[in-house]
């Protein structure tokens, strides 16, 4: 990952009441970057607050959080991977707690399945680089030039991984597809 998506995981584990991880990110935004002045900021604050030693959201992490972009800027708001802000909650909310549930906990795109497309299980209060990592695993099995032909979409029309039975089946499945 970049010094810049550390930070803006950092951000987002602050908005989310989650110090502990934000330092972590700040960190390591910082390993990557020495030079990183937001970073180096954070972490002041971070520190000055007492927000590193599990507080509440701080006064400090309230102002570190960017005020939310007016309409016309929404469409250049990016967040998780480069994607706009709604996209990603699309994903984070919809998508992928649907390949967590029919992908990755089954065995066949888990942690350690042998497939080249492998996904995280997802937990509530999963780490956001677990969506980061799955949502660059599904951007690899996407075709943009030709979506109808993408692996994902493919797969999942069809059994596979020696399963005898669609990995979307039944109504729900089409609706899913």
């Amino acid at each position: 990952l970049t010094p810049e998506v550390h930070l803006q995981l950092a951000r987002w584990c602050l908005k989310n009441g989650l110090p502990k991880q934000a330092e972590r990110e700040a960190l390591d935004a910082l390993r990557l970057d020495p030079h990183r002045q937001d970073a180096k900021r954070l972490l002041e604050q971070l520190a000055a607050d007492g927000a590193g030693r599990g507080g509440r959201q701080s006064a400090a992490a309230n102002a570190l959080m960017p005020p939310l972009p007016a309409a016309g800027a929404a469409a250049t708001a990016r967040s998780l991977a480069g994607l706009r802000r709604v996209t990603a909650q699309q994903f984070v909310r919809s998508v992928q707690p649907l390949l967590s549930s029919k992908c990755a906990t089954g065995g066949c795109h888990g942690r350690n399945s042998e497939s080249e497309f492998q996904l995280l299980s997802v937990r509530n209060g999963s780490d956001p680089r677990t969506a980061e990592q799955n949502l660059l695993a599904v951007l690899k099995q996407i075709s943009f030039s030709e979506p109808s032909q993408s692996a994902l979409l493919q797969q999942a029309g069809l059994a596979h991984g020696g399963a005898t039975e669609l990995p979307l089946r039944g109504r729900s499945g089409v609706v899913q597809m």
